[in-house]
């Protein structure tokens, strides 16, 4: 399940956000790396609970700092 949240996310933020998919690896930090910002991450957390239909709480979701975390922390919550 992992890989497939993980795909999830690579997949939300080259389409919705037009992020380069080259740069969108598992141990990329979000913010230093890539730059998302505080709304990308809510805006990413809202997808994911509409995508696997599991709650996303923002104040816990925002404080993964990769990529992988986050699919780890979604993961977790299903």
């Amino acid at each position: 399940m992992y890989e497939e949240v993980l795909e999830a996310i690579v997949k939300y933020l080259t389409e919705n956000r037009h992020w380069d998919e080259a740069a969108l690896k598992e141990d990329a930090l979000f913010v230093e790396d890539l730059g998302g910002k505080s709304l990308d991450i809510a805006h990413l957390a809202t997808y994911l609970e509409a995508e696997f239909d599991v709650d996303v709480p923002y104040m816990k979701f925002c404080k993964q700092k990769t990529l992988g975390e986050m699919a780890k922390f979604v993961e977790k919550a299903m």
